[in-house]
């Protein structure tokens, strides 16, 4: 069904409770050509109803993420993942915060992929990647979003990571620092097998 503006088809997304969209939806569902919904792409990201993530990835902006640009990556990372078609998870200090390492707030959303991705700025935060040719049979646990889940890396995991990767997770004394608000938590059975 063609909608007046391409805007209101963002408006029944985002009341439908999905914030992510391909370009090729939005030609599929105006119903006009691929240049006009380019246009009208580029128009609402002026406006800062969506923010441009890839070429061909949207992510649609509700109000209370209007100043920074973007809703928080745990909204659309399955989703942007999915239209990547690559394996992924979130790791690092991401999923260390997500485990409940307070020790810093990371600076950049962190996640894990079989090959090298140049990292992403959506509004105000920057997504890195990290290659590893263990992503398929690293040990991930599914954690609910406000929009859906996400695949985040198990405790043991992320620890392995964060020494792996000590050098982009700021260095062995902050990841040290940071292993030490996890390290209660962990379960030395799992960490050896990580």
């Amino acid at each position: 069904m063609a909608f007046a503006s391409l805007e209101q088809w963002v408006d029944g997304l985002q009341t439908q409770g999905r914030y992510t969209f391909l370009r090729a939806e939005a030609i599929g569902a105006s119903g006009r050509s691929a240049n006009a919904v380019k246009k009208a792409l580029q128009r609402l990201t002026r406006r800062g109803r969506v923010a441009k993530v890839k070429d061909y990835f949207y992510v649609i902006v509700p109000l209370e993420y209007a100043n920074a640009g973007a809703p928080p990556p745990a909204w659309f990372v399955h989703d942007l993942m999915a239209a990547m078609r690559l394996p992924y998870y979130v790791g690092l200090l991401s999923a260390a915060g997500l485990h409940g390492a307070s020790h810093q707030q990371p600076q950049e959303f962190h996640v894990v992929t079989d090959r090298s991705v140049r990292p992403l700025n959506v509004g105000r935060t920057r997504i890195r990647f990290f290659a590893s040719k263990y992503v398929s049979s690293a040990s991930v646990a599914t954690m609910k979003t406000p929009t859906g889940s996400m695949r985040v890396s198990t405790l043991e995991t992320t620890v392995v990571d964060l020494v792996r990767f000590a050098k982009a997770a700021g260095h062995l004394d902050h990841v040290a620092a940071v292993i030490a608000d996890l390290a209660p938590k962990l379960d030395p059975k799992s960490l050896a097998s990580a």
